[in-house]
This record gives C-alpha cells, sequence and structure tokens, in this order.
C-alpha cells in the first residue's frame, strides 16, 4: 500500500497544480477592475420642493454606488440609499440599452435649497468615478398634476383644471398604452405646451399630438434635435376642449417611460 501511494504521489501533486492553477486563473478573470457608474434612466423625471422625492435609478455599475448627490447652486444634498438590485429586462429593449442594475434613493429638498420652478443637478459617484451631472427640474408641489388612470382614449381623457400653469409628471404604462389629457378653454385662449424629450433619461420615444373638440389635429411636438424641451403654442378657435394625447413611438411601455409636460394657459 505504502509503495502504491509513492507511485501514485507526483500524478496527485500534478492534478493538485493544475487545478490551483486553474482556479488561480478563474479567480483573475472574474475579478474585473471597477467600473465608473452610468445612468440609463430616472424616475420621475422631476424634483419637488418641500418633500421627501423617492428616485429610482437605472443604468450601469450602480450596485457599487457610494452616493447619489443632488447640487442646487452652491448647495449640496446627498441622498439616502435605500436599495440595490439587478434589473430585469424591459420587454422591446435591450439591457445594453437600458442597463443591468437599479438603485432607489430619497431625499427631502427645503424650499430654500434653491429656486422654485430652478434646476438640480444629479449624479451617481461609486470607487471608481462619477456620472456627468443631469439636470432635473425643480418643481413646486402646487403646481403639480399627476396622471391617473384610465386615461386611454378621447371619452376617458383625463380633465385638467388649472388657471395659469401645471406641470404634468407621467408614463406610459401598460404596454400599447397610450394617455390623453382633455383641457377646457375659451375661444381666443392659447396654450403653451412643453414636452421634456426621450433623451431627458426616459426611455420613452414620444409621439405628441394635440387635437381640437372635433378631434382635428392641430399640432405635433417633435423631440428630435438638441433641445432640452419642445415647445408648441396652440389656441382655441371657438369654446371646448382641446385633447393632449402622448405615446410611444414604439409602443413599449414600463416604469421607465416617463416623461413631464409644462402646460402654460394664455
Amino acid at each position: 500500500m505504502l509503495f502504491v501511494f509513492l507511485k501514485s504521489w507526483p500524478r496527485l501533486s500534478l492534478v493538485a497544480s493544475l487545478l490551483g492553477g486553474g482556479l488561480g486563473s478563474w479567480a483573475a478573470e472574474e475579478q474585473k477592475p471597477m467600473q465608473p457608474p452610468k445612468i440609463a434612466a430616472i424616475s420621475p423625471l422631476s424634483l419637488f420642493v418641500d418633500r421627501t422625492n423617492t428616485l429610482s435609478i437605472r443604468g450601469f455599475n450602480l450596485k457599487d454606488t457610494t452616493e447619489v448627490r443632488l447640487s442646487l447652486g452652491a448647495f449640496n444634498l446627498i441622498a439616502r440609499i435605500k436599495d440595490k438590485k439587478d434589473a430585469v429586462t424591459i420587454k422591446g429593449l435591450e439591457a445594453k440599452d437600458t442597463g443591468d442594475h437599479w438603485l432607489t434613493a430619497e431625499v427631502f429638498i427645503p424650499t430654500d435649497r434653491g429656486p422654485t420652478n430652478g434646476v438640480v443637478s444629479l449624479s451617481v459617484k461609486n470607487s471608481a468615478g462619477e456620472t456627468a451631472p443631469l439636470s432635473r427640474r425643480l418643481i413646486d408641489p402646487s403646481m403639480l398634476s399627476l396622471e391617473r388612470e384610465p386615461n386611454g382614449g378621447f371619452k376617458t381623457a383625463q380633465k385638467l383644471t388649472f388657471d395659469s400653469q401645471i406641470v404634468l409628471v407621467a408614463s406610459i404604462q401598460p404596454e400599447h398604452d397610450v394617455d390623453v389629457f382633455e383641457i377646457t378653454g375659451r375661444r381666443g385662449q392659447s396654450l403653451a405646451l412643453s414636452f421634456r424629450p426621450a433623451d431627458f433619461s426616459s426611455f420613452l420615444d414620444p409621439i405628441v399630438t394635440v387635437y381640437n373638440a372635433r378631434l382635428e389635429p392641430l399640432a405635433a411636438l417633435d423631440d428630435t434635435g438638441p433641445k432640452p424641451e419642445t415647445e408648441r403654442i396652440v389656441g382655441w378657435s371657438e369654446d371646448g376642449s382641446i385633447f393632449v394625447v402622448v405615446q410611444d413611438a414604439n409602443e413599449h411601455a414600463s416604469d421607465w417611460h416617463g416623461y413631464e409636460l409644462k402646460m402654460n394657459r394664455q
């Protein structure tokens, strides 16, 4: 038995050596250097003063996030990171475009930390680097209007009532969703609509069309070009309703297909 063991020892040593070397090389391959974070989408698109904001941020290399920073002029606020997860693939979109991680964070923005309807810059940081700052609109909650479902047709359109200005924050979901909003006005009045485009940290590829009470198209908002938002002015030729219809060009939908529609009655 001793002789057999001694004869076998070189083989055992060789096997152990091969296993050890192989495992070592595999481990070396798995230990890739950390990469800086990258943001693909944020929900919601806007932030609100005088309330706690819950942010959902989707992108790449977010599991190792150490800080979510908001800059408001001379002030900096650090959001509290609540959760980090692997991101589920969005139907119709590819992971290479939508990111593989997402995180949620909370931050309270006092009214004295920035001008109402101003701009706040948001960035995400890990030990390898920091994202370029993204601009978010800062909104007074008194101007905020949230989408209510169902609003998928002219008969079920969500009625928006306001004297001067509102900011509508919404998203396209579920799949094949269409959002329809109704605004009533008088002949001679006009409505300025400002729409945040798809490249504003949203996966929405928007089609925005405005109709009169007879459901005749009045205008369309095009999100192409370098402008941070697109504006159109439409008018009432008679007393009655104007309908604003928002949809995704590819009929995709998710929590990350958000948009912001600012309406100013003139």
